[in-house]
């Protein structure tokens, strides 16, 4: 299903992954690289995707263009903005931002999320923490907020949705698993690599038959 609303996939890619030890993006977790289960989630339902921040080469070789993040160590904020004047500059009316380390959130909670976006307000899964920054649409008209938060150095996303309206869709059980806090569940350590293969893992498992009455 179409989104009502043209969308820029902005796959944020940026970052030192100081406690993963290695590049988060290229890092396979249930047979695929983590990057390319961002990039599932979005295609269908996004007019382009590109890949912000990180190793230019990741985006070269998916045939995928690549944005610098709007200033330096400026944070996931610094890597909004420059997806932000894309999407501008394309005439779109927003950006649909997805960490590369966010590995169970596929394309159906992408698209439960674009079915609310407006143009008006921010769109964000609700998790156990508040609304989740980091797999969430945002309007291109909010470019200029964006901007002055990145020129005051406020560069927390947390901050930013508090400045701007923001809509909470609640996505637990629109899909595996079934609460919200593993679906958006960021990958940082080794660790949570395996706990994210096994829920991967998991999902693509047949539903086991239930016993007759």
């Amino acid at each position: 299903m179409a989104s009502p609303v043209r969308v820029l996939g902005a796959i944020i890619a940026g970052g030192g992954s100081r406690r993963f030890g290695r590049p988060k993006a290229t890092t396979e977790v249930g047979g695929l690289a983590m990057i390319d289960w961002s990039l599932r989630a979005l295609v269908e339902d996004v007019s382009d995707v590109v890949i912000v921040g990180g190793d230019p080469a990741v985006a070269e070789s998916r045939g995928l263009g690549h944005l610098v993040d709007a200033a330096p160590d400026g944070g996931p904020l610094a890597g909004l903005v420059s997806a932000l004047r894309a999407a501008t500059d394309q005439g779109m009316d927003g950006v649909f931002a997805l960490a590369c380390d966010m590995p169970l959130v596929d394309a159906t909670v992408v698209r439960e999320l674009l079915r609310h976006a407006t143009g008006d307000e921010a769109v964000a899964p609700l998790g156990p923490r508040g609304p989740e920054q980091l797999c969430a649409f945002y309007p291109s008209a909010f470019l200029g907020v964006a901007e002055q938060q990145l020129a005051m150095s406020d560069l927390s996303l947390r901050a930013f949705l508090g400045v701007v309206p923001v809509r909470t869709v609640d996505v637990a059980g629109i899909t595996e698993p079934a609460e919200a806090e593993p679906l958006l569940m960021s990958v940082n350590t080794p660790d949570d690599a395996l706990r994210a293969e096994a829920l991967l893992s998991a999902r693509s498992r047949p539903a086991e038959p239930r016993a007759a009455p």
